[in-house]
């Protein structure tokens, strides 16, 4: 592989296989809800959730992460963990009165908090953000709260201080009243999410439907405070009521039974910092311009692998999470502009954008397969974002996404991706090429001049990576073959739950870690760390990655 890439600073960088991060590539949300907002088994995350950068609050199993307000450890009584919900037990009705409120150890600024609750008949509860513990050592914390509550039954309902409904569900305590509530029976799950964006605009969120917003901070912001409980001067004494640029969340003990679970949350930055912008970098093959078209980075969660041991897991993620990506491949070829993959699409137009290449300038889209991180980028409303691009798919891959029995097979909040993957078809049909790919070492056709599809099965029924060939040089744009490639390729046997065939997935990756390792062929892949390439190396058990390091050159 030729040396020189270009950023889109327009800086020439030399490219060299130095002694850089072993182990530290990737990982990127697969969509496997493909459009849903959580994973079908609680307290998990989905791959977009986790490339989205949600973390989980809550294991399902202990109560690690949380601890007692105004206290060093969880509470010895009055919270129970029990079949994958934090509970807090009923007692005589009193704020704080029996275990009392428990805090996350974390703290947050900005962020999207989201939290799934069970109420039982009558009950009062709460979930409180900007919680400080500094205004007082004992008894409930103060803080903004997202209120809980059985409106039907609780007197709370009818009670305020100057803002009718504010103690009702979803309302921002005693401040703001929600409105448009769609609210699931006593004894069902409810959703609850609080948006809290960089510059401090705030949302509520009830059932997937928006509840109130308000401006924290601002002067309408205090004027609602003065009319409030919080105009007291306890909630002022450490900085005005609900102003702290940072703080801890806080689930209530308010007397009653409540159940919690799928506690999730994302911290939110502002757009547009250095790092995010050089998401674009240009290599050589041979003939051939590669441009690594990131999506963005982020850290994958341990709790997504299969078949890693302890002792994998403390050798080669110690801290329980490992670097990913997104991205997109541009192959430019002296006569075609090739995407392979789409993405999501979020910043895929951007991209192109920075290269001055329009949608209409695209010829051919190869597929990999059909996750919503890979395709999303492909529609516009509906419609092909791309008008004069032939896409390729593996009949495999095709043959799965358009199977009513597959679709059938899987967990209803799954089955969004195969209508997703059926758009995508139905859109591109007049320019649908259907392939069948050959295996690694194995002679077949190209698809196109200078690029032919090798078998990857296993992830998906048909999934797909790209050999390029130009003038000597070579290159494998291999997909999803690994998404926590910090231990899977030293520990090629552990697999993801993403995967279709874990079996057939793993012995597929050791066979292609093996083709590529042998005849010294470099690497591409959707969920390595950016910039997303470089070689696989035997190791004396499994395989090193080396990503190419970037340092700076003439």
């Amino acid at each position: 592989m030729k040396t020189i890439l270009k950023s889109t600073a327009g800086l020439l960088i030399l490219l060299c296989a130095g002694n850089a991060m072993d182990g530290q590539a990737s990982f990127r949300a697969e969509d496997e809800v493909l459009n849903g907002t959580s994973a079908s088994v609680p307290n998990s995350l989905t791959e977009q959730e986790q490339a989205d950068g949600w973390k989980l609050l809550f294991d399902g199993k202990t109560s690690a992460g949380w601890r007692g307000a105004h206290k060093e450890t969880f509470p010895e009584h009055g919270w129970k963990v029990e079949d994958g919900q934090l509970i807090v037990f009923k007692s005589n009705g009193g704020e704080a009165t029996n275990g009392g409120d428990i805090v996350s150890e974390g703290e947050y600024a900005a962020f999207e908090l989201s939290v799934e609750f069970k109420i039982t008949t009558g009950a009062n509860s709460g979930i409180k953000y900007f919680v400080t513990e500094g205004e007082k050592q004992s008894g409930s914390a103060y803080g903004l709260e997202y209120q809980i509550l059985d409106d039907a039954v609780h007197p709370d309902a009818k009670l305020y201080t100057s803002f009718p409904g504010s103690r009702t569900l979803s309302s921002l305590y005693d401040l703001i009243p929600a409105e448009h509530k769609q609210v699931n029976p006593v004894g069902e799950w409810n959703q609850a999410v609080v948006k809290v964006f960089p510059g401090n605009h705030v949302e509520h969120w009830l059932n997937g439907v928006k509840t109130l917003e308000y401006e924290r901070g601002s002067e309408a912001f205090r004027a609602l405070v003065k009319g409030s409980k919080y105009a007291a001067e306890s909630y002022n004494k450490n900085g005005l009521f609900g102003e702290a640029p940072r703080g801890r969340i806080l689930l209530q003990d308010h007397g009653d039974e409540v159940a919690f679970r799928n506690i999730k949350i994302r911290e939110l930055k502002l757009e547009g910092s250095v790092a995010e912008q050089e998401n674009v970098i240009t290599f050589e093959v041979g003939f051939s311009r590669i441009t690594t078209l990131s999506e963005g980075q982020h850290d994958g969660n341990s709790s997504v692998l299969t078949g890693a041991t302890p002792e994998m897991l403390r050798t080669w993620l110690p801290d329980g999470t490992y670097p990913g990506a997104t991205n997109v491949f541009l192959i430019r070829t002296p006569d075609k502009n090739i995407l392979v993959d789409a993405g999501y699409g979020r910043r895929l137009f951007d991209n192109l954008q920075t290269l001055e290449i329009t949608p209409g300038q695209i010829d051919v889209i190869l597929i990999t397969h059909m996750h919503g991180d890979h395709i999303g980028g492909l529609l516009q409303e509906d419609r092909a974002a791309f008008p004069g691009a032939a896409l390729y798919l593996s009949q495999a891959e095709h043959d799965y996404w358009t199977s009513d029995q597959a679709m059938q097979q899987v967990a209803s909040n799954r089955r969004s991706g195969f209508l997703q993957a059926r758009k995508v078809i139905a859109a591109y049909k007049d320019r649908l090429h259907l392939f069948t790919p050959h295996e690694a070492g194995a002679t077949g056709a190209e698809l196109i001049p200078g690029i032919q599809a090798l078998a990857a099965y296993g992830h998906t029924p048909g999934h797909t990576a790209f050999l390029i060939t130009s003038d000597g040089d070579r290159l494998l744009i291999w997909g999803d073959l690994t998404h926590a490639t910090a231990i899977q390729m030293p520990c090629p046997d552990v697999a993801v739950v993403y995967d279709t065939d874990p079996v057939k997935a793993v012995e597929i990756r050791k066979k292609i870690m093996e083709y590529v390792a042998a005849n010294d062929i470099p690497i591409a892949g959707m969920h390595i760390a950016f910039p997303a390439v470089g070689d696989v190396i035997r190791a004396e058990k499994g395989y090193t990655f080396k990503p190419f390091c970037l340092c700076l050159g003439i």
